[in-house]
């Protein structure tokens, strides 16, 4: 009491002092952050701003899985990818395969291809879509005969269909491929999927927001449509001077005064930027040289690129304005630069254009001004029939980082200003509630601040960082002004009222501070980063907070000016000390207070109840999340998901890696690179105007090579292309065809010459890696929408091949020849004729050149974490019982036969052919499925790889279901391991573990009832309800720490619990109501956020602190009314007793919690560990049971004052 009072005595004699240098630090803490994240790259010592929204990072940079995921999208060349959906279901006969949606389509992609950027960093690298891989209508191949023993490869849209009959056979090829069926294209023709593929999913908003935009304005000019900047700065140059064309000339006019000169001062350092980028790529692997040059091209970028955003704003703006004079009436030399669609604008207006006609005009007047170097937007209208939807994991994962650290600038504010009202109403005076907004700001700006400057990053997990400190800030504050509200009329001497109050709330707001502080950095032993990052700051932003509400609020009430105080608190004392209780809050503390005393046994009845109910609702929870139902179900991203997965296989995606047994845990990569795998740099590299399909190259970009470039396996010797003798896709060569085409394969087989056994040549393992497709397809139809395998490609390709062919005086039918060649060399036939397509990539997307490594993709429809794990754990079954022998396999079927019984179906469909013998293995599966097993197994054993192969999962729907798993158990390890701390702690202050075990008490029924209401309503267990266990600690024992405090130190005074309950439902409990009221409701407003994280947030603090009180004030007075005995000894023996047991219980909880800590990180067998530990606990229950015989060491005694000597 006597620390408290001096604290109390700082604080008001030196209000200036503590003001100055609480703000100082922290405007310094702000300014260190600040400045590197406005000018990084002037202040390149310190760390700026770094926003991190990827949950793939919640997992360690060397976490095994996510090495192995990172180095297969390496090798295979896959990158993440977003779904762009077009579902026209007005159309009921065609659905979206009619010209005027497939019209729209083919814009689209056009204009998506073209979403690249220079890198802010490194302006030398491109980043966005990758255009090469785009799988749309207009950039991928239509595999057909082209005759017997032909396959001809023809883009499958090269342009919009002009009549229904092309747009219907454009869907009547696209549901003839496997791989696209179902993926591309939906079965009922109503919907078709772009799928982007990203350089990094960072981009995803951006390319999200893009794509929304230009859906909801075609005609709208953005920076990715300009071709070769160069050119454009070159033409427009000439413009200026009257050397260009009328329409730029009549444009450049159209351009500010401030963008004509950023436009020509760029316009002169194209050779700088040309020289610096070729200096940059010449430097290789000099840091050194390679960082001086980069810094010379950020400079440079960064007035390209300024020059270039105003050029297209000023083209927009423009276009929003009405056109008039030659825009209208143009002679008609000037009018043939238009196309047909302007041309018809002109002919039809009548002199009038609606706003929408009059911006598409100016617009098709742009692309005639830039010609070739603008891409067209070739539709005037893309929202009709049709609807547009984008959805994907990546584009859910930016989203969300976006839009929350927008809602986080909403919603904490707002918090703070319901709390702010509320104060207001309980305390009637907004200068004395100040301090406490004070607090919670400075609190959270030191912290954050803090963060940046020490490297962090801000992830999901500590953007939220502000929503913990801001409570748990408030919370002393409210103490603090509640005794001042209840107190100051007494004296009307404030110093000595702050002094005195200090005096009794330092001890329970040190004890809060630091059990909270505890729980919080005893996170930083889980094995997830960010939650390490996220636990170490809040725990440094409660004691920030701490000292701000012992110093920062004292300092601040005393001096106040007099009249400020004139009122406050009068009503509430102008009857004496009684007064309270006319009020309804203390009417109602009051009869809390003696029910509580009469009614003990049922409280505490109850409350065992509740318990019981509660552990059962927790027993239902389900451990489950998905980033994109972060987002509230009407958010478009909620509903693009609903719609696509109705319509597709799945928009989720997940792979599955077949690789020798031999191999390494981690593949190795291997220094490779062909023609047909570029890397995304050199795709997107020089582009020099509007996108063309893949695979077919601008005109400036034949002019650098000799002639076309050979699919990978057909290059000339001598590693150049001969314009004289192209090669041409399959089918298309004309007479030489047929001869060429085993030289070819001759050709292919020696440069490809494996020097190990090519397992994905092998038509077993093809067959085999079908039969899981199969099993897929038929008993995961819920889970697995789609999945796509090289074994498709090859069924495919000899489908085409073979199609005609006469064997045996029977022509083969297309379902005859839809399967896997018999031989090695029919299937590298196959994948031959494939490369010989206008994708040819796209091979290594499934299988590596050495044809060792294949990879199986799967389209889940949801997202759900324990949808993967369920497909995980089916497909591993599945596996499992085919790499098993013939006992293993009885015995796994015999013990498990809802969960094997499927697979044996499986198996047994692809061991034998349809017919009589099917029908046999069928009905003795039905009817012993046991003794089935020994029948399968032998067949099967013939049609199993040659090779042994070990798959491993990787992609990012697997990714989330790993860290999940992780989060989840690391948490419950970390709440286990803070509750013990706190505990000890208790123990450890209080001297009693009955009086720690007491404290825990309400702690313990209000998150029982948090998280069994949790399992009782259903609601998933995910990232968010596993962070908030942290805070429910941290808030709940902060109010029986406040309780139990105070009713020890009026224990002495009145001698009974009888009479100390009346005074302790005096202040003490207005104190806890009030602060659970205003913190609680203060967070309720976050129920109305659209990201379900913050929704959870609201309702779980307001839960909390609610339920915290309510518990606080029932269950602890009900139990020290019934233990009075225990816990308020009056004699030395009774002492002396506890004592003992306190050690003991005391070394329990330090070795659990060392324990529990240990065990995250040690592979220590259990057995070791328990033997440590007795030892551990055999040692220390001894000397504590030494020690305990003094008298010095004994718990002081609660005997009343006045029995004292």
């Amino acid at each position: 009491m006597e620390t408290g009072k001096k604290v109390g005595t700082f604080a008001v004699e030196h209000p200036r002092a503590i003001a100055f240098l609480i703000v100082g630090i922290t405007l310094i803490l702000c300014i260190l952050a600040g400045l590197p994240t406005i000018w990084p790259h002037k202040f390149q010592p310190l760390h700026s701003l770094v926003i991190d929204t990827d949950p793939e990072n919640m997992l360690p940079a060397r976490e095994p899985v996510r090495v192995f995921h990172d180095r297969m999208k390496k090798i295979m060349s896959l990158h993440d990818m977003i779904v762009v959906g077009v579902v026209n279901e007005k159309n009921e006969e065609h659905g979206v395969f009619n010209p005027d949606s497939l019209k729209k389509i083919f814009a689209l992609t056009q204009f998506a291809s073209g979403l690249q950027w220079r890198n802010d960093d490194n302006p030398a690298r491109r980043e966005g879509v990758v255009e090469m891989d785009i799988i749309a209508p207009s950039t991928v191949d239509n595999v057909e005969s082209g005759g017997a023993g032909v396959v001809r490869f023809e883009w499958l849209m090269s342009r919009p269909p002009e009549t229904q009959e092309e747009a219907s056979s454009v869907m009547h090829k696209a549901m003839e491929l496997p791989f696209l069926k179902g993926t591309m294209v939906s079965e009922d023709g109503k919907a078709v999927c772009l799928y982007l593929p990203v350089t990094a999913k960072d981009l995803s908003h951006r390319i999200y927001s893009a794509l929304e935009q230009k859906i909801a304005a075609p005609s709208r000019l953005f920076t990715s449509e300009i071709g070769d900047f160069n050119q454009v700065l070159n033409l427009l140059a000439k413009a200026s001077q009257e050397k260009e064309g009328l329409l730029l000339q009549l444009l450049w006019q159209e351009f500010s005064p401030k963008t004509r000169q950023q436009l020509r001062d760029a316009e002169t350092l194209i050779k700088e930027w040309e020289d610096a980028l070729f200096r940059y790529e010449q430097a290789g692997k000099n840091k050194n040289a390679a960082e001086e040059i980069k810094t010379e091209l950020r400079r440079l970028w960064q007035q390209r690129k300024g020059a270039l955003e105003s050029m297209v704003g000023d083209l927009n703006a423009w276009m929003e304005q009405p056109a008039s004079g030659l825009w209208l009436q143009p002679d008609e030399k000037i009018r043939q630069l238009l196309n047909p669609e302007g041309r018809k604008l002109l002919e039809e207006m009548a002199g009038v254009l609606s706003p929408e006609e009059n911006y598409r005009l100016k617009r098709l007047w742009i692309e005639a001004a830039f010609a070739g170097n603008i891409i067209q937007s070739r539709v005037a209208k893309l929202k009709g029939d049709e609807t547009y939807h984008i959805t994907g994991l990546p584009v859910a994962e930016d989203t969300f980082g976006v839009q929350m650290f927008k809602q986080m600038a909403i919603s904490a504010p707002l918090a703070m200003v319901i709390i702010f009202l509320l104060m207001w109403f309980f305390f009637r005076s907004a200068m004395v509630i100040l301090p406490a907004i004070y607090d919670a700001l400075i609190a959270t700006a030191a912290t954050m601040s803090l963060l940046v400057i020490t490297g962090n990053t801000v992830h999901i997990m500590s953007s939220m960082i502000p929503i913990f400190i801001v409570p748990i800030a408030v919370l002393d504050d409210v103490h603090i002004i509640s005794e001042f509200f209840d107190r100051y009329q007494k004296t009307r001497r404030r110093k000595e009222t702050l002094k005195n109050l200090m005096g009794s709330l330092f001890i329970p707001m040190l004890y809060t501070t630091l059990t909270t502080a505890v729980g919080f950095a005893s996170l930083a032993l889980t094995p997830i980063p960010p939650v390490q990052v996220f636990g170490l700051f809040v725990a440094f932003g409660v004691i920030v907070a701490w000292l701000c509400s012992i110093l920062l609020v004292p300092a601040f009430i005393s001096v106040l000016p007099r009249k400020v105080l004139d009122n406050f608190g009068e009503r509430h004392v102008s009857a004496g000390v009684e007064s309270e209780p006319h009020t309804l809050l203390g009417r109602v503390l009051r009869m809390t207070g003696k029910r509580t005393y009469r009614h003990a046994i049922p409280i505490l009845a109850v409350s065992f109840g509740v318990l019981i109910v509660s552990g059962y609702g927790i027993s239902l929870i389900r451990v489950n999340d998905n980033p994109t139902k972060w987002f509230d179900e009407g958010h478009p991203l909620r509903i693009a998901d609903s719609v696509l997965n109705d319509h597709f296989g799945g928009t989720y995606m997940a792979y599955l890696a077949f690789r020798p047994y031999e191999d390494p845990a981690l593949p190795l990569m291997k220094e490779q690179k062909t023609e047909s795998q570029p890397t995304v740099e050199q795709s997107a590299k020089d582009r020099q105007g509007p996108s063309l399909p893949g695979g077919l190259k601008s005109s400036s970009e034949k002019a650098e090579n000799d002639g076309p470039a050979l699919p990978f396996g057909l290059e000339d010797p001598s590693g150049q292309n001969k314009k004289s003798d192209p090669a041409l896709p399959t089918g298309l060569e004309g007479e030489n065809q047929g001869r060429n085409r085993d030289a070819l394969e001759s050709l292919y087989l020696k440069e490809e010459a494996p020097e190990e056994e090519p397992i994905f040549k092998d038509p077993v393992t093809l067959r085999w890696i079908g039969a899981l497709q199969d099993y897929m397809n038929t008993e995961l139809g819920g889970l697995v929408g789609k999945s796509n395998s090289v074994t498709d490609i090859v069924k495919t390709v000899h489908r085409e091949l073979m199609v005609g062919v006469e064997r045996d005086g029977w022509a083969v039918t297309r379902e005859e020849a839809m399967r896997v060649p018999d031989s090695q060399s029919g299937v590298a036939q196959c994948l031959l004729q494939f490369q010989n397509s206008h994708r040819p990539q796209d091979l290594w997307h499934f299988i590596t050149p050495d044809h060792r490594t294949g990879v199986l993709w799967l389209q889940l429809t949801s997202g759900d974490n324990r949808d993967m794990s369920e497909v995980t754990r089916r497909v591993n079954d599945w596996l499992k019982f085919w790499n098993a022998d013939e006992a293993e396999a009885a015995d796994m079927i015999e013990k498990q036969p809802e969960k094997f019984t499927p697979i044996l179906r499986s198996v047994a469909g692809h061991v034998s052919e349809s017919g009589p013998q099917r029908q046999d293995l069928e009905k003795a599966i039905a009817e012993d499925p046991v003794r089935s097993v020994s029948v399968l197994k032998k067949q099967m054993h013939s049609l199993a790889p040659a090779h042994p192969l070990r798959h491993d999962w990787f992609g990012l729907t697997y990714i989330n279901v790993v860290w999940q798993e992780k989060m989840v158990k690391g948490m419950l390890q970390a709440f286990l391991g803070s509750f013990l701390a706190v505990f000890l702690m208790m123990t450890l202050l209080y001297r009693s573990a009955l009086w720690g075990a007491l404290c825990m008490a309400p702690l313990t029924v209000t998150i029982a009832m948090i998280y069994g209401l949790t399992g009782w309503l259903g609601k998933a267990y995910d990232m968010p309800v596993a962070v908030l266990s942290a805070l429910s600690l941290g808030l709940a024992v902060d109010y029986a720490i406040h309780f139990l405090t105070r009713s020890r130190m009026m224990y002495v005074d009145y001698g009974s619990w009888k009479k100390t309950a009346g005074p302790v439902f005096g202040e003490p409990a207005r104190a806890i109501a009030r602060n659970a009221i205003v913190v609680g409701i203060g967070f309720l407003p976050l129920v109305l956020a659209p990201l379900v994280p913050y929704q959870t947030v609201g309702i779980f603090i307001a839960g909390i602190l609610l339920l915290a009180g309510v518990s606080t004030m029932l269950i602890l007075p009900s139990a020290m009314r019934l233990l009075e005995g225990k816990l308020f000894p009056r004699t030395r023996r009774a002492c002396m007793v506890c004592n003992r047991a306190t050690c003991g219980i005391s070394i329990l909880a330090g070795v659990a919690l060392v324990w529990i800590n240990i065990s995250q990180f040690m592979a220590v067998k259990w057995t070791t560990l328990s033997w440590i530990s007795l030892s551990i606990i055999i040692i220390l229950a001894s000397g504590c049971a030494w020690m305990s015989r003094g008298e010095k060491r004994r718990t002081e005694t609660f005997a009343p004052k006045q029995n004292k000597t």
